[in-house]
């Protein structure tokens, strides 16, 4: 599981963590310990780039912080389900630049969403 932000700041930076060789009881009973996603890059250099790609496409679409669940399968990255996190009030000075002016974006439009 990961977030595209940073959840307790809104800084964008990609936070989470992830099991290798885990089923879905590993994850819930909590008997192993995940490594930080930032980790997965190093193992796993393929299927980290198709997620980050993943992600960056949900954060620029739903023009928020994204929570993803995810497995990676011989090295291909399967999104299982992904939600929006609005950024709250405090930390909207940090998304909302990186968010809405992204690839030189200058306007914001009447559809996204004001803290």
């Amino acid at each position: 599981m990961a977030f595209s932000r940073d959840p307790g700041t809104g800084v964008s930076v990609m936070k989470g963590e992830y099991l290798i060789n885990a089923q879905g009881e590993d994850v819930v009973a909590g008997i192993r310990t995940p490594e930080p996603i930032a980790r997965m890059k190093e193992v796993l250099p393929e299927a980290y780039d198709q997620f980050i790609r993943n992600v960056d496409i949900l954060e620029d679409h739903f023009k928020d912080m994204q929570d993803v669940e995810f497995t990676v399968v011989r090295n291909t990255f399967y999104s299982h389900e992904w939600g929006t996190l609005t950024c709250s009030r405090i930390h909207s000075n940090a998304c909302f630049p990186d968010i809405f002016f992204a690839g030189g974006q200058q306007t914001v439009d009447a559809s996204m969403p004001f803290w």
